[in-house]
Parts: structure tokens; C-alpha cells; sequence
């Protein structure tokens, strides 16, 4: 977990995030550059992610489709979150 404060444009912005990664590929590497852009695995990463999941017979694989790279979802949904390619908390 990290914490960023932004002086310029009079904004004070704290991110902390837990990225959890499925299976042998073990927990994401979250980091940031330094001009504040945030990291997974050494790639600049826009986070665009969801705290209500769509009521769909495959939700996750909409979400990745659409763009959305991160879900919240409990730890009985997670596997098949990570299986369409999405990072969790």
C-alpha cells in the first residue's frame, strides 16, 4: 500500500489499493510513476473498476469487455472475476 499526496492543482489525493491476482501468477505489483500514474506489474494503468457487478449471465466477462479492469467482489466470486481477466479488492 502507498500513499500519494498531489501539491500541484491544489488537490491532496490518497490511493491505497490491494490488487489480488488469480491463481500462479500470485498478487499484483502495484506502484506508481513519477508523475503520479499508477502501475500494475511495471504498466501504466488507468483503474477503472466497480463496486455493483451487472446482473448479467456473465458479468465479468462485460465488464472486461466494456474496459473495466477492476471489480469488488467477495471471495466467492473472485475466481471467476480473475478468470475474465479482472483485478480485485
Amino acid at each position: 500500500m502507498r500513499t500519494i499526496t498531489c501539491i500541484a492543482g491544489r488537490c491532496c489525493v490518497t490511493l491505497a489499493m490491494s490488487l489480488m491476482a488469480a491463481g500462479a501468477a500470485g498478487e499484483y505489483v502495484l506502484d506508481w510513476d513519477d508523475d503520479g500514474m499508477v502501475t500494475v506489474d511495471g504498466e501504466r494503468t488507468l483503474i477503472l473498476g466497480l463496486y455493483h457487478i451487472p446482473k448479467s449471465d456473465e458479468p465479468f466477462e462485460e465488464m472486461a469487455d466494456t474496459g473495466f479492469n477492476v471489480a469488488r467482489v467477495g471471495a466467492d466470486r473472485m475466481d471467476a472475476a480473475h478468470e475474465a481477466g479482472l483485478m480485485t479488492w
